[in-house]
């Protein structure tokens, strides 16, 4: 099993980070934005709009990641 680890960093520390290593300052708050609703489970909603627009069913993040991790993995929220 591969282990993947995990650094708890404070938002705006994580964004100077990546700005520092030469992101744009634009994208790295977007992306910000994108963990700070996560957190909030902003992205909990059941609606079929993703569907609707890809033509085919979703697929979970928990799926996705724990295909990309490999066989074995686990993938649970902390």
């Amino acid at each position: 099993m591969r282990h993947v680890g995990r650094e708890d960093v404070a938002d705006d520390e994580w964004a100077a980070g990546l700005v520092d290593r030469g992101a744009p300052t634009g994208p790295a708050e977007m992306l910000l934005g994108v963990f700070r609703a996560s957190r909030e489970c902003g992205f909990a909603d059941t609606a079929s709009a993703p569907a609707d627009v890809l033509g085919r069913p979703v697929v979970p993040l928990r799926a996705l990641l724990a295909e990309v991790v490999g066989p074995g993995a686990r993938v649970t929220p902390r």
